[in-house]
């Protein structure tokens, strides 16, 4: 591998750093998502307020990447010391909480009427 071609990469992956970190940091400034501490989240993580409704992440929590949560109205908590894993879709309708110290398997999907 040549000089360049090494540099590049390292370029490319901390633009994919970089990147990431500046998402992330979005969802801290809008008023209807409250995070708390030592919240993680992975890639494409996609967090909305549809039609209303708020979202709030406690403390300790891992949103791996892919997930979606998305309020249509009503609010979700999701405690504190809890894992998403990839690609879950919860959505909020009815009001959705989840607990402390909950594990949730990847590809669920969590939808409250």
């Amino acid at each position: 591998m040549t000089f360049y071609s090494r540099f590049i990469y390292k370029l490319i992956d901390l633009k994919r750093k970089y990147i990431s970190f500046y998402q992330n940091i979005f969802y801290y400034f809008h008023p209807h998502i409250d995070i708390g501490k030592n919240v993680e989240f992975g890639r494409n993580v996609n967090l909305a307020c549809i039609w209303g409704g708020k979202i709030l992440i406690k403390d300790n929590t891992k949103i791996r990447d892919g997930v979606k949560i998305w309020t249509y109205g009503n609010n979700i908590e999701i405690g504190s010391n809890c894992t998403i894993n990839p690609y879950c879709i919860i959505y909020g309708q009815g009001g959705t909480k989840i607990g402390d110290n909950v594990l949730i398997a990847g590809h669920c999907m969590i939808v409250s009427q």
